[in-house]
């Protein structure tokens, strides 16, 4: 049977930094996986979970309840840009395509 949404539980480890993500099975097992941020976070739980399930009995939505509320922070040495650097950044994008 197919489950529509999963719920995983997150935190950080302690010891490496890193976000853990888990998800308990009902009739046991379930999937643990990692990532240095919320990005690689969010390809290692498709990649486990696809893999856990297969494609076609994947959940279509992951729901992420984190244990603690992240608290972003300003950087110390953020650099403020002014709009001529703003200007060469978009520049140097459209060179692109």
């Amino acid at each position: 049977m197919r489950v529509d949404e999963i719920t995983f539980v997150v935190g950080r480890c302690p010891e490496s930094g890193r976000l853990l993500a888990a998800w308990d099975a009902p009739n046991g097992g379930g999937v643990i996986t990692q990532g240095r941020d919320l990005r690689e976070l969010q390809d290692q739980l498709w990649h486990a979970v696809r893999s856990t399930f297969g494609r076609q009995e994947a959940p279509t939505r992951i729901k992420l309840r984190f244990v603690a509320d992240p608290i972003l922070t300003e950087p110390e040495n953020r650099r403020e840009l002014c709009p001529h650097a703003l200007r060469r950044v978009f520049q140097g994008l459209t060179n692109l395509f």
